[in-house]
């Protein structure tokens, strides 16, 4: 496995390996294939193969995610990572914290408590980079004996004879060694906002069950989330109107001045975090 040193952090890179069944041009059925290995697809691999179903796990890059999008994690995703055995280590890395605080300047506004009853096993909010938060994910599934990942495995193409119901779904996967097909009874699309598998599986078309009209899209709302530190416990909102974001952010304190604001977008404003020198 070779590293790739990016100032606080060493980004590891995953050693691509051919299939079995791509180097005979074998065409194999798999029970579940899972597309995307960020913390939803990697999660969901656990989750299966904790229930005993064998899972092929692909994705087209060969890394974990570069920067944060995700940087808080709640109880309730903890307590399910907890009993998949990999919540500990995100637990002792990352920063617990259940009191949080939202200031206008320097005046409180708003303060609450995530986990007001003691004696819980799980934190009520964690924060802590994607980065590592996929590393143990990657550790658990590369050690589980029911998880195949399968990285540089980019998704081209995926086809099911709607005329049969018991067809499995056909995918089109590309390789440093090529194209290949593989089979699967069951796909999970984990690959995101910009979901291409959403986007080709679900092609404009009406279901009379559901009287939903399914469409395959592309998100264009952005989610900026930023994990600073403060020397003190004072922080303020300054607004930008000449960035894309609408004004609707919080800040939430924790016992060692370290600082979470989510901010959310489509709008002309923006609210950005700024250190007192007092």
């Amino acid at each position: 496995m070779n590293t790739v040193v990016q100032k606080t952090y060493t980004y590891p890179q995953f050693d691509y390996v051919q299939s079995e069944e791509q180097r005979t041009q074998t065409l194999k059925r798999h029970p579940v294939v899972i597309i995307g290995a960020g913390p939803i697809g990697l999660t969901a691999a656990l989750d299966c193969a904790q229930r005993g179903i064998p899972v092929v796990l692909i994705d087209d890059n060969n890394t974990v995610s570069i920067g944060s999008r995700a940087v808080c994690y709640a109880k309730r995703p903890l307590e399910i990572w907890d009993r998949l055995g990999v919540a500990k280590p995100m637990v002792d890395k990352g920063v617990s914290w259940q009191v949080g605080k939202v200031f206008m300047r320097d005046d409180l506004v708003y303060s609450f408590d995530l986990l007001p009853e003691p004696a819980h096993k799980m934190p009520a909010m964690i924060n802590l980079q994607q980065y590592y938060l996929e590393e143990y994910l990657v550790k658990a599934c590369q050690e589980h004996p029911l998880v195949d990942l399968r990285w540089k495995h980019k998704l081209l193409d995926l086809q099911q004879n709607k005329n049969k119901a018991d067809a499995p779904v056909t995918l089109s996967l590309e390789t440093p060694d090529g194209i290949f097909k593989v089979e699967a009874d069951w796909v999970i699309a984990c690959d995101g906002a910009n979901s291409d598998t959403r986007f080709r599986a679900y092609k404009p078309c009406w279901d009379p069950m559901l009287n939903l009209n399914w469409n395959g899209y592309r998100s264009t709302n952005l989610l900026v989330a930023v994990l600073i530190n403060f020397a003190m416990d004072v922080c303020c909102l300054r607004a930008m109107p000449h960035t894309k974001f609408r004004p609707s952010a919080h800040v939430v304190q924790t016992p060692v001045c370290k600082t979470s604001i989510t901010l959310h977008g489509n709008s002309s404003w923006c609210w950005t975090a700024l250190r007192l020198n007092l």
